[in-house]
């Protein structure tokens, strides 16, 4: 079960890292439909990490 908090956390920071990659090195603003998805991908990692928290 921690190798996939781990996974998790990875996949939250790199999608993270790719959307602000996007937007200071590329100069181009994320659409809504990638600040969506971030927000979603953003949440269900949150989800996994704090599983194990009861």
């Amino acid at each position: 079960m921690a190798s996939a908090r781990v996974y998790a956390a990875n996949g939250r920071v790199y999608t993270c890292s790719a959307l602000a990659w996007l937007w200071i090195a590329d100069r181009s603003m994320p659409a809504t439909f990638d600040l969506v998805g971030l927000a979603k991908i953003a949440v269900g990692c949150g989800i996994v990490i704090a599983g194990g928290v009861r």
